[in-house]
Order: C-alpha cells, then structure tokens, then sequence
C-alpha cells in the first residue's frame, strides 16, 4: 500500500527503514511518551511484527517517507473502527 501527498509518501515497511527507524526507537526525546527505549533485536521484530499485521489485514502501521529526504521519517497508524 502506498498513500502519497505533495512532500510524504505512506507506504508499507522495507529493510532499508529498519536502521533509521533503530535510531528512533533509542532517542530519548521521541521515546519521552513510550515506556522504554527499544533495542535494535527488539526494532527489528517490531518492524516484522507490522508487516506480517498488514500482510494478515491489509492494515496496520505504515512508514512514513518524507519524499525529500527518501527515507522514514514518521510513523503512521492505520486502523479499522466500528462506526
């Protein structure tokens, strides 16, 4: 799945954002609201853990690429409610 707009592009997860996204997950200021800082092993299965999601429902957590820089920058939640 891929979503574009005029500066980001949502799309599902490749090995090339589980290194930036590592680095993420090891900042304190954009962990200040999670309960711990993951580890690259814990990174690595979380980034698993999403694609299988999408592959079972065809949703799930997207990243977040913005189209100027060509690499994750965000992470976007997609999910099914009932209304």
């Amino acid at each position: 799945m891929t979503l574009e707009t005029e500066r980001l592009i949502l799309r599902n997860w490749q090995e090339s954002d589980v290194a930036p996204f590592v680095k993420m997950n090891q900042d304190l200021e954009v962990m200040k609201y999670f309960p711990a800082l993951l580890s690259a092993e814990e990174t690595k299965n979380l980034v698993e853990r999403f694609k299988l999601h999408f592959c079972e429902h065809g949703f799930g957590l997207l990243a977040v690429e913005l189209k100027s820089e060509k690499k994750i920058h965000r992470v976007c939640r997609a999910f099914h409610t009932k209304l």
